[in-house]
């Protein structure tokens, strides 16, 4: 009786552990990237997966560009040149831009999304120390009081979108796990995607199947269930491993959303000090991509030297 009962807890587990994961990104840190990214690319699989985790970076970078403004203006009010910090929010309206092309559905999305993400908590860092030698003693918390007192539409529709996006991929999710479990319960589904059910409730009606199984049966499933989610766990390390290796090469392409996102300051003062900052910028990051590619090719060298010298002693024995 106990290893049927522990059998039962851990389909449970299995099946809830799938579900995505409604993750605060208020603020961007490097932290976020290195704990939540696999389990964010995981829900990505899906249309509405990848849709819900775009909205969810496109509403972070948002709001570091709302806080930003409000640091810019706090700056330029103490009388303080601001205008590395506007090309930094400058930079950050163009992977929003970047995010605003994407296509959920595109084998590219994940790449993309990791990539994305890691400019963006880059972009923060660096905005976090230019800004802290340029504040005064009492400015953050003027400069907090500001930002907690704003009320912005576009965040408050980036909130429903998401919420609906998540209701929806736990519908699928379960949906396609009660297929498994060979469970018909379209009521408990529709409360999934209005988000009106608990996962006590679900917990339940997979806890009722299950008790209804036999051995074999309940084997068969665990397998079924546990196999899916190595597959995607895989598939997902590949997917960021891949990113990861590309993301100087996605630097140099997003030069056109930068020239995009300049073009939106209407003063042209304020404009071509951007645009000078930002080309300086640009040049640094292309010698930097070049110095990194290089040492790149050089390691790819000594690697194979490594391989041949290993395959020639292999020979020799």
């Amino acid at each position: 009786m106990k290893k049927q009962i522990f059998g039962i807890g851990l389909i449970i587990l299995l099946v809830l552990s799938l579900f995505p994961m409604v993750i605060s990104q208020e603020e961007l840190t490097e932290e976020t990237i290195a704990q939540d990214t696999m389990v964010e690319v995981f829900t990505m699989g899906q249309k509405i997966g990848a849709e819900m985790r775009l909205l969810q970076l496109e509403k972070a970078i948002t709001i570091n560009i709302l806080g930003g403004n409000e640091v810019i203006a706090q700056v330029e009010e103490d009388g303080k040149d601001a205008t590395e910090l506007e090309a930094l929010i400058t930079e950050f309206e163009a992977l929003k831009l970047e995010i605003q092309d994407l296509d959920p559905e595109d084998e590219e999305a994940v790449e993309a999304f990791v990539n994305i993400k890691h400019e963006a908590i880059e972009i923060s860092k660096e905005f976090r120390e230019i800004a802290k030698g340029l504040l005064e003693q009492g400015d953050k918390l003027a400069i907090a009081s500001r930002i907690k007192g704003l009320n912005n539409t576009e965040l408050e529709q980036y909130n429903e979108q998401i919420r609906n996006k998540i209701y929806a991929q736990n519908a699928e999710i379960v949906s396609k796990t009660f297929d498994v479990l060979g469970i018909e319960n379209d009521v408990l589904l529709a409360k999934i995607e209005n988000g009106e059910v608990t996962n006590e409730e679900v917990r339940n009606e997979i806890r009722d199947a299950l008790q209804a199984m036999t051995s074999e049966e309940k084997r068969s499933a665990w397998t079924t269930l546990k196999e899916s989610g190595i597959r995607k766990v895989v598939a997902v390390r590949a997917k960021i491993e891949k990113a990861r290796l590309n993301i100087f090469e996605r630097k140099a392409k997003r030069l056109d959303y930068l020239t995009k996102a300049t073009e939106r300051i209407q003063d042209p003062d304020r404009k071509a000090r951007v645009q000078s900052t930002l080309e300086k910028r640009s040049s640094d990051i292309e010698n930097r991509t070049y110095a990194i590619s290089n040492r790149l090719e050089k390691a790819k060298e000594i690697g194979q030297n490594i391989r041949n010298i290993t395959k020639g002693r292999g020979a020799l024995e």
